[in-house]
């Protein structure tokens, strides 16, 4: 048994001896300098790396880039054309001067040159006129009456005509409102025979 083991041992002991390198050993002596570098025998820079992009067979990766936003597109709406509207300037208000005008026709009787009550001729017609404004009426009891509008009469004369009695007699209106301008139409009695035959 004893035997046994020791053949075991130096069975190991081979093989691990046999696969180990052997180590050199270390001069005893001083390290001698390493030889000088010579001209020749300078060492030459290392070249540059290759550039990829002058390799033929280098294939360029693709770039990729983040998807694009879209941007929403606003169609404009036209907006509709505003029209000024004028102001309106108020027209003032005119208020007409009223005056009047009284035509009197009758007989003087008495030959006292007024007119007196009986005295009026009934039923002539009567018209006045001044510029675009005319009227016309009937005499009762021998007298008329007429409106006029003053601003139209102002500046002229009113032409009183009696168709019947083949007159026309001018007449000046009032100046201010209210007043009253008289044209007497005097006419002459008639004369008759004293005695009849």
């Amino acid at each position: 048994m004893r035997t046994l083991s020791l053949v075991v041992v130096l069975t190991l002991w081979t093989l691990l001896t046999a696969g180990a390198p052997m180590l050199p050993s270390a001069p005893s002596g001083p390290t001698a300098p390493p030889p000088p570098v010579g001209p020749s025998d300078t060492p030459e820079p290392p070249s540059p790396p290759d550039d990829p992009g002058d390799d033929p067979t280098t294939t360029p990766r693709p770039t990729y880039s983040a998807w694009p936003t879209r941007t929403p597109t606003v169609t404009p709406t036209p907006l509709a054309s505003l029209t000024p509207t004028p102001t309106e300037t108020p027209t003032p208000t005119v208020t007409p001067i009223l005056t009047f005008l009284r035509v009197q026709v009758f007989v003087d009787s008495n030959k006292d040159g007024y007119f007196n009550p009986g005295e009026g001729a009934q039923g002539l017609w009567v018209t006045a006129q001044s510029g675009s404004w005319s009227a016309g009426a009937l005499t009762q009891d021998g007298e008329v009456f007429f409106t006029t509008p003053g601003l139209l009469t102002v500046s002229g004369k009113i032409t009183v005509q009696i168709p019947y009695l083949h007159l026309a007699e001018q007449v000046s209106p009032p100046r201010n409102p209210g007043e009253t301008a008289v044209l007497a139409v005097r006419l002459e009695p008639p004369k008759y025979p004293a005695f009849l035959p």
